[in-house]
């Protein structure tokens, strides 16, 4: 009988314990982990290269391994660990991006370098850096790919940089300050259009850019028709064709531009050897009026940033002269 009451006592004293801790959970003191509403996230970017990057909180350590983009996170005061090497005298850092640690050019960076700064966000140029976003990844560090040759792609960028940065109202007044500046010049313009053929010339080729390039889309807007050649075979790149002789020979622009990439020495050999050494160069119009002009590479090899307006009055002056220069 006694155990019999013995066994009745444990049952009532275990559902009661049941019922007491079933009791924790419903008053509040206890929330599964399942049931908890996540930390929401500092911010959600959809990058150029059509990823979707979430940041779960603001980065402290950023690196921009393209130099490009620097003058954008500047804009906005946004602070950077690292940044690529710069070799160009032309080319202008940021006088807050001076100090940062160089991880290596452009086209060579050093991931040591990078991992060793321990950053919580790596910025990058869309296609021409895309080979790091495995290693990257590999690392668990968030990574962001931008594009900057177009002005649509620089808008984009300075306003990505206001999420990075958490100022969007400030990327939003600095672009709204630039776009005036680039309004000023466009509004200057003549009432006609020239035509132009901007070549690109590294110490291996001679190509020919198109509207997807810093200059070609800086011609576009300043109502410039920009002469292509093409040769029936396939473009290098989105931005750039094959150079021909022949087909320049046929559209006859009225200005010639170059970009340049390279030391000036290989540079002026590869003109003389793919241009000036044919004899028909000189009968091009462009030549026998004096409009060729090699661009400054600050400009134009590397994307202006915050100083499109800057570039772009430089290129209206040169294709228009003095008709610009007198336009009210």
């Amino acid at each position: 009988m006694k155990e019999k009451i013995k066994s009745v006592l444990w049952i009532i004293i275990g559902i009661s314990l049941s019922l007491c801790v079933s009791g924790c959970g419903v008053s509040g003191g206890f929330v599964p982990i399942q049931n908890r509403a996540q930390k929401p996230a500092y911010a959600v970017i959809h990058d150029d290269l059509g990823r979707t990057v979430t940041l779960s909180a603001k980065p402290q350590r950023v690196i921009i391994l393209t130099t490009s983009l620097l003058s954008f996170s500047a804009a906005v005061n946004g602070p950077i660990v690292g940044r690529t090497t710069v070799r160009s005298k032309q080319i202008h850092i940021p006088s807050q991006y001076i100090q940062a640690t160089e991880v290596g050019p452009v086209y060579a960076v050093s991931m040591e370098k990078v991992l060793a700064l321990q950053p919580d966000l790596i910025i990058i140029g869309a296609h021409s850096q895309e080979k790091l976003l495995p290693l990257c990844e590999q690392n668990q560090i968030p990574v962001i790919a931008l594009k900057t040759k177009t002005r649509q792609e620089a808008t984009r960028a300075l306003q990505i940089m206001g999420q990075i940065y958490g100022c969007p109202q400030q990327a939003a007044m600095a672009q709204t300050v630039l776009d005036k500046k680039i309004q000023q010049v466009l509004n200057k313009l003549p009432n006609r259009t020239k035509t132009a053929a901007i070549l690109h010339v590294t110490p291996g080729a001679v190509t020919v850019e198109l509207s997807d390039s810093i200059a070609g889309d800086m011609a576009r807007l300043l109502r410039v028709q920009n002469v292509t050649c093409p040769t029936g075979k396939a473009g290098i790149t989105k931005e750039k064709v094959p150079y021909s002789m022949e087909a320049l020979l046929a559209a006859d622009p009225d200005v010639i531009l170059f970009t340049a990439m390279g030391s000036p020495d290989k540079i002026d050999k590869r003109l003389r050897t793919d241009l000036k050494a044919n004899p028909s160069w000189a009968h091009l119009r462009a030549v026998r009026t004096g409009q060729v002009y090699v661009l400054p590479e600050q400009y134009f090899l590397v994307s202006p940033g915050m100083d499109y307006d800057k570039a772009l009055r430089y290129m209206a002056k040169l294709i228009y002269g003095e008709a610009f220069d007198a336009t009210i």
